[in-house]
C-alpha cells in the first residue's frame, strides 16, 4: 500500500502508473490486479485506509471549536501525502465526480451531522448553513499547508515556520470565536465554548 500511496500522491490517480507501483512494491503487475482487481480499485482501497488512520490519529483531538481547529491545522504535515493526492485530484476533476466518492461523502455528512448538534448545542452559530461551516473550518485548517507558496507570499512567513503557526493560531481562534451565537445581553460571556459534542472529534480534512 505504501509504494501505491506514494505513486498516487506523486502523480495523481490519472498519472499514477501500475507497473511503477508494482516496481515500488517488488511485485508484479499481475499480483496488483490479483488483489485489488484494478487500478481504481487500489486507489480506492488506499482512499479507505488512509481514512481509517485519519480517524485513529483524531480520536484524541479536543472537541472544543478553537482547540479542534488549532489541532487540525498542526496535524496537516503529517497527512502531506492526502493533501497531495487531493490536489492533484482537484486538476483532475475540478467540480466532476472522483474516486471513492461514496465512500467520502458518507464521512463528510458525519461531520455535517456534527456540525448540526454544535448548532443544537449553541457551540457555533446557527444561522450559518452546517455544511458551509464545516467547510469554512476545513479551509481554515488546510489552506495554509495546501499553498505554502501563497501562505509565504501574504504573510511573508511559511506555514512551518513557529511565527507564522504562532500568529495563524491567534486568527483561527478569534475567527471559531466569531462563529459562535452572541451571548444574551448582560450574560457573562465564557472563556471557552460548549465542546462541539459529546462524542470524540473527528477528523475534517476531506
Amino acid at each position: 500500500m505504501c509504494a501505491a500511496t506514494n505513486e498516487f500522491a506523486s502523480k495523481g490517480f490519472d498519472g499514477a502508473r501500475v507497473d511503477m507501483i508494482a516496481k515500488r512494491a517488488k511485485t508484479n503487475k499481475r499480483m496488483l490486479y490479483h488483489y485489488f482487481g484494478d487500478k481504481k480499485a487500489l486507489f480506492e482501497a488506499i482512499v479507505g485506509s488512509m481514512l481509517s488512520e485519519h480517524e485513529q490519529a483524531f480520536a484524541a483531538a479536543p472537541t472544543d471549536p478553537e482547540d479542534m481547529i488549532v489541532f487540525q491545522f498542526n496535524a496537516c504535515p503529517s497527512k502531506s501525502k492526502w493533501l497531495r493526492m487531493m490536489l492533484w485530484e482537484s486538476l483532475a476533476y475540478g467540480e466532476g465526480p472522483v474516486m471513492a466518492e461514496r465512500v467520502r461523502a458518507e464521512r463528510m455528512e458525519k461531520g455535517i451531522e456534527r456540525m448540526r448538534q454544535a448548532q443544537k448545542n449553541g457551540s457555533i452559530c446557527g444561522k450559518l448553513p452546517p455544511e458551509h461551516a464545516l467547510l469554512a473550518m476545513m479551509s481554515m485548517s488546510v489552506f495554509p499547508w495546501a499553498f505554502p507558496q501563497i501562505t509565504r507570499m501574504l504573510t511573508g512567513t511559511a506555514p512551518s515556520e513557529k511565527a507564522f503557526r504562532d500568529r495563524y493560531t491567534e486568527v483561527i481562534r478569534e475567527v471559531t470565536r466569531r462563529m459562535k451565537p452572541a451571548a444574551p445581553a448582560g450574560a457573562a460571556r465564557s472563556k471557552r465554548s460548549a465542546p462541539l459534542s459529546s462524542r470524540k472529534a473527528e477528523p475534517i480534512i476531506p
